[in-house]
């Protein structure tokens, strides 16, 4: 009996490429975070929570919903991993949590757009992207059309899995109620990068990069410590993606700063370690010179 043919049946799962794109995952929020503390950013960023990256800017009521692909192979309106992403930017769209922000919502990739190939619209995706910092009211109005399609299918699909059919009929209902403003508005705050690079590439560009932005850390610090620092601060990433709790999910600004104090000289980490304490104590309401 020839048994081993049955592995004919095995399932592709792909551990390394799906192992590879979540370090990519965490690259990226690494490189965000960096970027922001080296531009006085401070919005706090979401590892896995919501998005793969999800930023929030609390002072300009700013969000930023950012989906991230290492992938081999192009994409097309007929990717199943575009149909996905366009449904989940648009449950989080209709989300109340977040109907005082300006949001955004970012398909990233180190790939590229696929050619035309029977009805796949890619060029529909590609004319979308070469254009999208300079949408006309057609173009957005072209591309709000497809966008319904995917969504709508997406709500189709649904429909078999919610059992509560009075909330369902509801839910519809309000579906079919968006008119052709709330499509084109949603259609213009999607956005695509394409980079256009294999994987083995883009995953070296972005450590360099993150070596880059380390040496530009405004710290008294040696060249010797680039690697200890990228470490550490990879460690922080990695530690807060694999939180249970949402807000345990977070890194800021100021989190950052002081895992960079602790790892410099004596005085930083005396400041670090005061800045910590004080940081905590209420604040005060009157401020008198003689007792200070």
């Amino acid at each position: 009996m020839k048994s081993n043919k049955l592995f004919l049946f095995a399932k592709n799962t792909d551990a390394f490429s799906a192992q590879r794109g979540y370090n990519y995952q965490t690259l990226k929020t690494l490189e965000t975070w960096i970027s922001n503390f080296l531009d006085n950013n401070r919005e706090e960023i979401y590892c896995e929570f919501e998005e793969d990256i999800f930023q929030k800017d609390l002072l300009n009521q700013k969000l930023v919903f950012r989906q991230i692909k290492l992938y081999s192979s192009n994409f097309s309106f007929s990717s199943e991993e575009i149909k996905k992403c366009i449904a989940h930017f648009f449950i989080l769209h209709v989300k109340s949590d977040y109907n005082n922000f300006e949001k955004e919502y970012v398909f990233e990739t180190n790939s590229n757009i696929a050619a035309k190939y029977k009805d796949n619209d890619a060029d529909l995706l590609r004319e979308w992207f070469e254009s999208q910092d300079d949408l006309t009211p057609e173009k957005i109005a072209k591309y709000a059309i497809k966008v319904k399609a995917i969504v709508t299918e997406y709500i189709d699909e649904q429909k078999n899995v919610i059992k509560d059919k009075a909330e369902l009929e509801e839910a519809i209902k309000i579906f079919e109620g968006l008119n052709c403003s709330f499509w084109e508005g949603f259609t213009k705050i999607v956005k695509w990068k394409f980079i256009g690079v294999s994987p083995d590439e883009e995953f070296s560009s972005i450590r360099d990069n993150i070596e880059d932005l380390i040496q530009r850390l405004p710290y008294d610090l040696v060249n010797e410590d680039s690697v200890q620092i990228f470490g550490v601060l990879l460690d922080k990433v990695f530690t807060r993606i694999t939180h249970r709790e949402d807000e345990q999910r977070k890194i800021t600004y100021d989190l950052l700063e002081q895992s960079i104090l602790e790892i410099s000289t004596n005085d930083d980490r005396w400041y670090s370690r005061r800045y910590d304490y004080y940081k905590n104590l209420d604040p005060i309401d009157q401020f008198r010179i003689g007792e200070f």
